[in-house]
């Protein structure tokens, strides 16, 4: 079990890979915690494959195991964790909703994507463009040739798939759900009853 100061540390290296500073100044806050240089020290050392080393400052960046590791264990607020996993789902939509009308090796320009989730879930652009990257270190979005284009791997294909087939069943279970008003998708319960009927006998 992590102590306060690892799940500090890693709470805002979070914070700061999806708010657009990326790295963080422990010794800037050191104070603030009342932490003393050997605790920090020790924190950091077992924080070590979590928290990269960037520059002599020195600050910290969040590696994707760190990111993995931090949603894992609790330690996060639940809006945020929750507004990240919507734009992870977002990116993966529009990438997948593309590949299904060109084809699976259709690629988009990053930018017209981070902009319209950004507008869509009332998200920073940098919150966007950070999950984006995410999404390229654990292999769900890839990076064709062309610089700034994208597109979704087999393993990020194969994902939405798997979505859109959950999803489609989710919403037969609610038509086959009782209806007490009888008009639930705007339709009279015996028509609704019918429809339901043949698409199970498909």
């Amino acid at each position: 079990m992590r102590d306060d100061v690892q799940r500090e540390l890693l709470r805002r290296a979070y914070c700061s890979r999806f708010g657009g500073d990326e790295a963080i100044r422990p010794r800037e806050f050191m104070a603030e915690g009342g932490w003393d240089e050997p605790t920090l020290q020790r924190a950091l050392d077992e924080l070590e494959g979590f928290l990269r080393l960037r520059d002599s400052g020195p600050s910290y960046v969040m590696t994707t195991a760190g990111v993995m590791e931090a949603e894992r264990s609790g330690i996060l607020h639940p809006a945020c964790l929750a507004l990240n996993e919507r734009i992870r789902a977002r990116i993966i939509a529009l990438y997948g909703e593309q590949a299904d009308r060109e084809g699976k090796n259709a690629s988009s320009y990053y930018e017209p994507i981070v902009t319209k989730i950004a507008a869509e879930l009332g998200a920073n652009v940098s919150a966007v463009l950070a999950n984006h990257e995410f999404l390229t270190t654990v292999f769900d979005v890839e990076h064709p040739e062309t610089l700034g284009w994208y597109r979704l791997s087999a393993l990020g294909l194969a994902r939405y798939r798997s979505w859109r087939q959950q999803t489609a069943l989710l919403e037969r279970f609610q038509e086959l759900e009782p209806d007490p008003t009888g008009t639930r998708h705007g339709l009279p319960a015996p028509l609704r009853r019918a429809r339901c009927r043949r698409r199970l006998d498909r």
